[in-house]
């Protein structure tokens, strides 16, 4: 999962920003990839922080031995009020909140129609830079 959207896309996510900017730039340059692995980097799938002395949720446990008994009940507690409250997520249906319509036309299945080459990103937002953009292969490999 990209919390900050795909990178062809321009991480649609994240509005235009200076911090924005400067974190591709330290990244593409090779000086500093942190920041870009905090905010716009492939998230595991489960993560568990110690909120108390980790406040900034850096240090991901949800591996640790310690804390295997207090994940696992974490987790069967979130699956069962998911499905207590019919969430499409546990009936194998959660790519019906992609299939959702959306509020103006032409601006669905964005990722695919950049891909493709249909369009040009930039041009169907005022939010994202035309710097913004990269391809995922070239992210996931640097």
């Amino acid at each position: 999962m990209l919390p900050g959207g795909n990178p062809e896309t321009g991480y649609r996510d994240i509005d235009s920003s200076p911090t924005k900017t400067a974190i591709l730039q330290l990244r593409r340059s090779g000086q500093d990839r942190r920041y870009y692995d905090l905010s716009m980097g492939q998230r595991p799938a489960e993560e568990l922080y110690h909120v108390e002395t980790d406040r900034e949720c850096l240090a991901n446990r949800i591996g640790d031995v310690s804390c295997r008994i207090l994940a696992d009940s974490l987790r069967a507690e979130l699956f069962r009020t998911l499905r207590g409250q019919g969430d499409p997520r546990m009936t194998g249906d959660g790519d019906v909140f992609d299939r959702y319509p959306y509020d103006k036309p032409g601006k669905d299945s964005v990722y695919e129609r950049t891909v493709s080459g249909e369009i040009i990103p930039w041009e169907q937002s005022n939010w994202v830079l035309p710097t913004d953009y990269e391809q995922y292969e070239i992210v996931k490999n640097k």
